[in-house]
């Protein structure tokens, strides 16, 4: 298989120009990191998962805080790991508009862009699939995705977050055409069908039936399973 790899570096630094230098960082208990942003302690403010880092900053006692319930993150995985929304609307008991919301929310809350994004993230958090009856111990701790590093750094005055984990990288089969390869690529960076054509200049329906040659030749019925399928381990 052909392996795309973004590498990206471990270090993080400021992005505005003329930012001050980092004061102050310190390594941090990743599980930890992760419960503090679920429970709304910090704000995502970059979330870059091409290069696998995120960075939050601390918000304030006066601003409101956006949590993420151990169940919205349930779903979220659940999600990331091929489940259809109708299938866990049925394992989980939820009707499939509350399930779809919770997936919503999650992706709005770490600024996740397109459902490849949510599979790079989550596919391999250490919790099991979602179901009714199961919830653990550690709550969102446990659903920390894998190989989480976090380090707490202070510039310009303010205190930020910074979580860090492996950059995505993705098999394509040998199957597939080149043409076939570009628009997975494009499925993969968040675009529509509609999208892909308008920018080649082709009609939607062709688009169409390219991506069904792909979903039969990878032996999928979906972009989320395709995601999933195509992620390297």
């Amino acid at each position: 298989m052909a392996m795309l790899d973004y590498s990206g570096s471990d270090c993080w630094t400021p992005r505005p120009a003329g930012a001050p230098p980092v004061a102050w960082k310190e390594d941090v208990d990743p599980a930890d990191a992760w419960h503090a942003l679920m429970q709304g302690e910090w704000t995502v403010v970059e979330h870059d998962v091409c290069m696998g880092t995120l960075v939050a900053r601390l918000v304030s006692p006066q601003t409101g805080r956006e949590t993420l319930r151990t169940e919205d993150l349930c779903v979220a995985i659940g999600r990331a790991r091929g489940a259809s929304i109708k299938a866990l609307a049925f394992e989980t008991g939820r009707p499939y508009g509350t399930v779809a919301d919770c997936i919503a929310k999650v992706m709005r809350k770490l600024r996740l862009r397109s459902p490849a994004e949510l599979v790079v993230l989550f596919h391999q958090a250490s919790a099991a699939l979602p179901c009714a009856a199961h919830r653990p111990e550690g709550g969102s701790r446990a659903y920390a995705p894998r190989h989480l590093s976090a380090t707490r750094v202070r510039y310009g005055g303010g205190d930020h977050l910074v979580l860090t984990y492996p950059a995505p990288r993705w098999s394509l089969p040998p199957c597939l055409s080149i043409s076939e390869e570009r628009i997975v690529l494009e499925l993969i960076a968040g675009d529509s069908q509609h999208a892909i054509a308008r920018r080649h200049g082709t009609a939607a329906r062709t688009v169409a039936n390219q991506v069904a040659s792909i979903y039969q030749k990878v032996k999928v019925h979906s972009r989320i399973e395709l995601f999933v399928a195509l992620r390297a381990q």
